[in-house]
């Protein structure tokens, strides 16, 4: 079992790919900020990299784990920016992450899985960012492609489409249909047009397993996706159906964002030997039975 460096474990996807890496004997390190909100909800016993903002705070924690291999998930996700997210969305989404490149040459460290977005096709687009925290992630991947040319590493990106599952935090959409689903409350959407391609968690950290048994073999680009397309309306009508709740939408009660993603990216390439297990219908089924338990 090699030795995995994990960035992004007090997010939702890292922290379950922590637990589904440790539940298979990985021994893991994960590199996170001293002052992470999330720290208490890492285990207790496992080894932290801290970094405070610098290269050499990286080196330090790396130092010793010749032949690792660094799996990249943090990122700062913004649907749209403000003038003044733009310092932390480069410090979060390129900064740091060169720092991390930077800290496995020093180490000699040269094997990292990174995790891009579709919204880097923004109309099948072979780059198109939807937003500029789309576009940080391309500059990371074009970064990236240096220590590829120069240092010889070996790098597999996952482009995720949405993902979902039990236990999200996130103020996504199935967060926002549960909180409906339980206060009877009412909320504003768009027309809800708009086709999403959304894939369950578990699905996605069988896709994370595959790269890392490919990886040093397998180099490149690929994606993650279901190939299941239904609109914002379809979906809601779903989860009603299978919750047996009446949910209180207002369809078109707000204009669509700027730069909606009418229809997926279609012109991928998805990760050899992955296939999606899971259809929306059981993603949905296994999010509402996680909530009933802890009911």
């Amino acid at each position: 079992m090699r030795k995995i460096i994990l960035t992004g474990a007090t997010g939702y996807i890292g922290r379950k790919l922590l637990s589904r890496l440790l539940e298979r004997g990985y021994s893991v390190s994960v590199v996170v900020r001293e002052k992470s909100p999330r720290l208490s909800s890492l285990p207790a016993d496992i080894e932290k990299i801290f970094y405070d903002g610098t290269f050499n705070s990286l080196l330090d924690g790396m130092k010793d784990k010749e032949s690792g291999l660094v799996i990249h998930v943090a990122s700062l996700f913004l649907t749209q920016h403000k003038p003044e997210d733009i310092g932390n969305l480069i410090d979060s989404n390129i900064k740091f992450p060169c720092h991390l490149l930077e800290a496995m040459h020093a180490c000699g460290l040269t094997e990292i899985i990174n995790t891009g977005t579709s919204w880097q096709h923004y109309e099948n687009g072979d780059y198109n960012p939807v937003n500029l925290y789309a576009a940080s992630k391309q500059a990371f991947v074009d970064m990236l492609k240096f220590y590829q040319e120069a240092h010889q590493f070996k790098a597999l990106t996952l482009e995720l489409f949405d993902t979902f599952g039990p236990d999200d935090e996130r103020k996504k959409l199935f967060h926002l249909l549960q909180e409906v689903a339980e206060t009877g409350k009412t909320l504003k959407m768009s027309p809800g047009q708009q086709l999403l391609d959304i894939v369950y968690i578990d699905d996605v950290l069988n896709a994370y397993e595959i790269a890392i048994n490919q990886s040093g073999k397998l180099t490149g680009i690929f994606t993650v996706a279901s190939g299941q397309m239904h609109n914002l309306q379809e979906i809601v009508a779903i989860y009603s159906k299978i919750s047996q709740k009446k949910l209180n939408i207002e369809f078109s009660a707000l204009p669509y964002r700027p730069r909606e993603v009418m229809k997926p990216w279609e012109r991928y390439r998805n990760l050899p030997d992955w296939v999606c297990e899971f259809s929306l219908e059981e993603g949905i089924k296994k999010i509402l039975c996680q909530g009933m338990k802890k009911h």
